[in-house]
C-alpha cells in the first residue's frame, strides 16, 4: 500500500492517492479478516535501469532524473528484495495484525547514489539541482506525477524503516550490492 499524500502532506500525487484510497477501502470494507498488514514500498532501486534512467549530457556524464538535489535523503529497495518481506511477515501474523510497515533497502542521499553509480559504472554521475516543484512543470505528460511524488518523498510522512526490512529480509541489498549484482545490465544502460 501506500500513503495517501495529499492528506498526509499536502501534496497531490494522483498515482499515490489511488493506492492510498485503495488501502483505506480494503481496510474499511473488511474488518472481518484476522489478521490485516500494510506493507508500504519505497522508489524501486531498478528504476534508474529503465524508468528512471539517468539522462546523457553533452560533456558524457550522467544526470540523475531525481528531483531533491543532492543532500535529500531517499527510501529505496530492490524490487525483488520486497517479496521476502512479506513473507517473513505471513509467517508471524498476530505479531503484524494492525500494523502498518514501511520497508527500505537503504535511505541514502542522492549524491550517495550518484556516488555508487559513478565508482561502479565507469561513468561520472551527478545528482540534479531541479527541485520537485520545477520537475512538475517539464512538458510531457506525467511530469506533474512524477514531480510530486518526489516531493512527497521529501517529507517526513514518507517513513520506511530498513533495520525492520534487513530483519525481514536478512539478504536485502544496499545499493551499492544492487548494481554490483546487476554490474552488466548497468553498464549497458549507460554505455
Amino acid at each position: 500500500g501506500l500513503a495517501r499524500a495529499e492528506k498526509l502532506s499536502g501534496i497531490r500525487v494522483p498515482h499515490i492517492e489511488g493506492k492510498g484510497l485503495v488501502e483505506e477501502h480494503l481496510l474499511a470494507a473488511h474488518p472481518d479478516i484476522p489478521y490485516r498488514t500494510v506493507v508500504r514500498y519505497p522508489f524501486y532501486y531498478d528504476n534508474f535501469l529503465d524508468a528512471m534512467k539517468a539522462t546523457k549530457q553533452e560533456d558524457g556524464s550522467f544526470l540523475m532524473p531525481i528531483p531533491l538535489g543532492s543532500d535529500q535523503l531517499m527510501h529505496a529497495i530492490a524490487v525483488g528484495d520486497g517479496g521476502p518481506c512479506v513473507a517473513a511477515l505471513f509467517e508471524k501474523p498476530a505479531d503484524n495484525n494492525e500494523k502498518t510497515i514501511g520497508i527500505s533497502g537503504g535511505h541514502d542521499r542522492i549524491a550517495d547514489y550518484a556516488a555508487v553509480l559513478s565508482k561502479h559504472v565507469g561513468k561520472k554521475f551527478i545528482p540534479n539541482t531541479m527541485t520537485w516543484q520545477e520537475y512538475r512543470k517539464l512538458p510531457f505528460p506525467v511530469a506533474d506525477d512524477i514531480g510530486a511524488m518526489f516531493g512527497f518523498f521529501s517529507t517526513e510522512h514518507f517513513q520506511r524503516d530498513v533495520a525492520l526490512t534487513k530483519k525481514l529480509n536478512p539478504n536485502v541489498q544496499s545499493f551499492e550490492e544492487f548494481v554490483l549484482a546487476n554490474l552488466d545490465k548497468f553498464r549497458e544502460a549507460y554505455a
